[in-house]
């Protein structure tokens, strides 16, 4: 990178940096990942807690100062881990990601103008998704800003995606819901079209 792009990408972060807060989602267990005694998010992947690789691309990113992480099972190991670098909010009971969201609402109330919600047990989000989510949402100025992924089949490595919620569209390529993978049809299983659950709303 020259030196005039890297004037050019800190003064976007200085412009973009106050107007997004990003929520990461870090209450739930590792059961479903093989090890009932650490919580999911600081389960190693390339020796590194998972919610390590995800709170470093936030910060590569340049959106977001000081995320706010939603914690709830063995909340104290995962502050220990992470440091005091971070707005924590205590879900005590985990009833569903938008539960988890709505913990934080008494926090943020009154004090950012948006939020971006991200999920600590995905350690492959790269700083340049967030940054081009941000961007999006900021230009077009919508209530709600999602990603979504196309893929050409479910085959080989990707048929991870084959349980993603199928995004919805109407004739104008407006998007207009998300089915879940237990409620889809035959039809809607073929489409192609994944909702990762990546959002910014204002």
């Amino acid at each position: 990178m020259t030196n005039n792009q890297k004037k050019i990408t800190q003064i976007n972060a200085r412009k973009v940096r106050g107007k997004i807060q990003v929520i990461v989602l870090a209450a739930g267990q590792g059961k479903r990942m093989g090890d009932k005694n650490l919580p999911k998010v600081l389960i190693p992947f390339k020796g590194v807690p998972i919610i390590k690789h995800l709170l470093a691309a936030v910060k590569n990113s340049g959106v977001c100062a000081k995320p706010v992480i939603v914690i709830g099972q063995q909340a104290e190991a995962v502050k220990k881990e992470l440091g005091p670098d971070y707005i924590y909010i205590y879900q005590a009971q985990q009833l569903g990601t938008g539960h988890a969201v709505m913990s934080a609402q008494k926090e943020l109330a009154g004090k950012v103008q948006n939020i971006m919600v991200l999920y600590g047990d995905h350690p492959l989000v790269t700083s340049t998704m967030i940054k081009k989510l941000t961007d999006v949402h900021l230009q077009q100025g919508k209530v709600l800003t999602m990603a979504t992924v196309s893929l050409p089949d479910f085959e080989g490595w990707r048929q991870v995606f084959f349980d993603f919620g199928r995004v919805i569209r109407d004739k104008n390529g407006r998007v207009i819901r998300i089915v879940e993978k237990k409620d889809a049809t035959k039809k809607q299983l073929e489409i192609k079209e994944g909702n990762p659950s990546y959002f910014c709303f204002k």
